[in-house]
């Protein structure tokens, strides 16, 4: 049985151009793709999905037609702005691997009379001492579960994604002689993917596209997926390092499977005008598996099972469970002591940060949970510092500012603990003041300022980079939905949304 598996990387970066403008010829660049091959079972791995594109991807009819089945509805709650989607021509459940950094899973779907599980997956981006070692327990985690757990023995296993893996020796290179990684790390990088447990069909094949042969690759660079060279919109990302092309996306199987390789190819590349659809190109494979005959998979079972799905919603029996749950929630709430030694904890945060002179207009404005008042006694808080100066001054002042008022003892309240800038795409600094821990990212507003108002912080300003606008977007959003609340407490005692959930949604068949 041959089976098409594809990944797609559709670059969710507030300076991408817009996503409805983008998406029918997303959506062509996939169905020709897909359809090249005859495969009778296809797989869509998206990744970098947001609010705005997955109602526009789900209700595409050309895409409906070829993947009937998804792991999500247009409607559902998604946790951050690059969410993994994945859509197939067959039904099947679905869970996810939770790995250790936030917003940071493996997706994976199980055929319902089918041996195979297909995870998608977009791993921690950087080239850093830290961030390749990040990635390493990140692949650890996924291969661990696919090769120990009994149930997944007799299953072929695909992991298809945005592995955000390094692969230019040039770049690997120029990162030791600027000492931004280590030896270690850089012998890491081939270890982060074990070639002993999984098999790359583009190591094997090659790519069936020919890529690009316009000047010398280095070794790493062949079947590169995000090239700022060729790339416009790939180019528009800042360069930490170099500009050489990266094999960032795969599509790996589990070894010892019964499984091979048909073809694979990269798709999505600049057209003769240079235009691309994403920062990423896309890819996909055929595999054919040995030991599953087309006849356990045909069209006509495939069909029984939609219906069966479709019209078994009668069978689902809706109980009323009145049962009270002020009692289950209500000792988990915020108490008076909490709430006080949060309050002082930033205003200890403000004064700190505002002792430079550069920071006097220095504003925190909370986020999330702690502001909507809904947060747990061990919660973080998300702060969003708002100021005039360049983002570089507040990283490069903020944690040595804080580093420097750690002096307390072991325990010692009034302590500034555990001071660490992660460098990532959105920059946060993170430190545990008074026993809490607090996520502080930075905006650049001095417009916003100029206009602050105590009662509407987040009146929308003028002549906001775009980057600063969708920092402030949602954290806007806060103080307008408070304001409007009928009943808040009635909204502190809904059940919180779990976004570390080990089970999404199970699989649904569009409309």
């Amino acid at each position: 049985m041959n089976v098409a598996i594809v990944s797609y990387n559709l670059m969710s970066e507030p300076n991408a151009p817009e996503f409805p403008t983008r998406m029918p010829y997303l959506v062509d660049a996939i169905s020709k793709s897909i359809l090249r091959t005859s495969s009778l079972l296809r797989v869509l791995c998206l990744q970098e999905v947001d609010e705005e594109m997955l109602p526009l991807l789900l209700g595409d009819s050309t895409l409906q037609a070829l993947f009937p089945f998804s792991t999500h509805f247009p409607s559902t709650f998604l946790p951050s702005i690059r969410n993994l989607v994945t859509l197939s021509t067959h039904p099947f459940s679905c869970y996810t691997i939770q790995l250790a950094e936030r917003h940071k899973t493996a997706l994976v779907i199980s055929f319902l009379d089918l041996p195979i599980q297909v995870a998608n997956v977009h791993l921690t981006s950087g080239l850093t001492n830290e961030s390749i070692e990040t990635k390493k327990r990140q692949m650890e985690t996924i291969t661990k579960f696919f090769t120990e757990a009994e149930a997944l023995q007799f299953k072929n296993i695909f992991v298809a994604g945005d592995f955000n893996l390094t692969t230019s020796s040039k770049t690997i290179e120029t990162a030791l002689s600027r000492r931004i990684i280590t030896p270690e790390t850089a012998q890491s990088i081939y270890e982060v993917i074990d070639l002993e447990v999984w098999d790359d069909p583009f190591l094997a094949l090659g790519d069936d596209g020919k890529g690009r042969k316009d000047e010398e690759l280095y070794d790493g660079e062949e079947g590169a997926t995000f090239d700022r060279i060729t790339n416009p919109l790939a180019s528009m990302s800042k360069v930490v390092i170099d500009n050489r092309p990266q094999r960032y996306d795969r599509i790996l199987f589990k070894r010892g499977a019964h499984i091979q390789l048909k073809n694979f190819e990269i798709f999505g590349r600049p057209t003769d005008d240079r235009t691309c659809l994403s920062d990423h190109y896309g890819i996909y494979a055929t595999l054919e598996i040995e030991n599953i005959r087309e006849a356990e998979i045909c069209a006509e079972s495939i069909t029984h099972e939609k219906a069966h799905l479709l019209d078994s919603s009668h069978e689902i029996q809706i109980i009323e469970d009145s049962t009270d749950l002020n009692p289950f929630i209500e000792p988990h709430l915020p108490k008076k002591p909490d709430r006080k030694r949060r309050e002082n904890a930033l205003s200890l945060l403000q004064k700190i940060l505002s002792q430079n002179k550069n920071l006097s207009d220095l504003i925190l404005a909370p986020l999330g949970s702690y502001c909507m008042d809904t947060y747990f006694a061990d919660s973080d808080v998300d702060v969003l510092a708002i100021a005039s100066v360049s983002p570089q001054v507040f990283f490069d002042f903020g944690p040595e500012q804080l580093r420097a008022h750690d002096i307390g003892k072991e325990g010692e309240e009034g302590e500034f603990k555990g001071v660490h800038f992660v460098n990532s795409l959105v920059s946060i600094i993170e430190v545990n003041v008074l026993g809490i821990k607090f996520d502080i990212q930075y905006c650049q507003a001095p417009e916003l300022l100029k206009r602050y108002n105590p009662k509407s912080p987040f009146s929308d300003p003028q002549n906001l980079s775009s980057f600063s606008k969708a920092l402030t977007h949602h954290c806007a959003q806060i103080p307008y939905i408070l304001q409007r609340l009928t009943s808040n407490p009635r909204i502190r005692l809904s059940p919180p949304l779990n976004t570390n959930s080990h089970f999404p949604p199970p699989s649904k068949h569009l409309p």
